[in-house]
C-alpha cells in the first residue's frame, strides 16, 4: 500500500481538528481516503462511539 500525496484531497479534511488527509493506492484504480484525526478531536470520538 502506497500513500500519494500528489491529489489534492484538502476538502475532506475534519472540521474540528488539524487533520491529515492521504489518498491511499490500493490496487489498479482503488484508491481510498484516509484521515488521520487529532487525538481529541470531537469527530474521531464520535465516530470511534458507534463501533
Amino acid at each position: 500500500m502506497t500513500t500519494q500525496n500528489t491529489l489534492p484531497a484538502v476538502a475532506h479534511d475534519c472540521p474540528d481538528c488539524l487533520s491529515d488527509t492521504n489518498i491511499v493506492h490500493l490496487g489498479d484504480n482503488i484508491h481510498v481516503i484516509q484521515i488521520s484525526h487529532d487525538d481529541g478531536c470531537p469527530t474521531l470520538a464520535r465516530i470511534e462511539a458507534k463501533q
